[in-house]
């Protein structure tokens, strides 16, 4: 009769942790998936701060060639001005022909240094107009790495 009892219980018990061992085994299934999906996650965000730290160098340097722009403008700039002032001074005293022959060549200086001027303006314009695109596009990163940041910091909850 103990043997019978014994055989019972082994049935039953069987019966009763069968359903409870199927639903570890899937619990544990998806405990498995969630930590690869968090992996997937954590070197998503890698990526996501190694592109931000690239963006951000790219962003320096944009900023140092600008500066160094502004620099040469400003010494082209006094050149103009110095030019014009020769150029000034020598038609108020067109008294020798050695002025006279000077003047085309002053004028083609200017004129040289004008376009000179203009072409690095617009380069200027054009690099300020990188510098805002990826000035947006670091914003945009940086709000979706708060976000999967927040996804991951709820995910790790669970």
């Amino acid at each position: 009769m103990a043997e019978e009892l014994q055989t019972m219980l082994r049935t039953l018990l069987r019966e009763e942790l069968t359903p409870i061992h199927t639903e570890l085994t899937k619990i544990n299934t998806r405990l498995d998936s969630l930590e690869k999906r968090m992996d997937n996650l954590e070197h998503r965000m890698d990526q996501l701060e190694q592109r931000m730290d690239s963006l951000e160098r790219r962003m320096d340097q944009l900023e140092a060639r600008m500066d160094n722009l502004e620099s040469r403008m400003d010494s082209l700039e006094g050149r103009v001005d110095q030019l014009e002032g020769r150029l000034t001074a020598v038609e108020s005293n067109m008294a020798t022909k050695e002025d006279v022959a000077e003047l085309p060549a002053i004028r083609q200086a200017v004129l040289e240094t004008s376009e000179r001027l203009r072409k690095m303006e617009e380069a200027r314009e054009q690099e300020k107009q990188m510098l805002n695109l990826l000035s947006r596009r670091s914003l945009e990163h940086e709000a979706k790495f708060e976000h999967m940041k927040e996804h991951f910091a709820q995910l790790a909850q669970l």
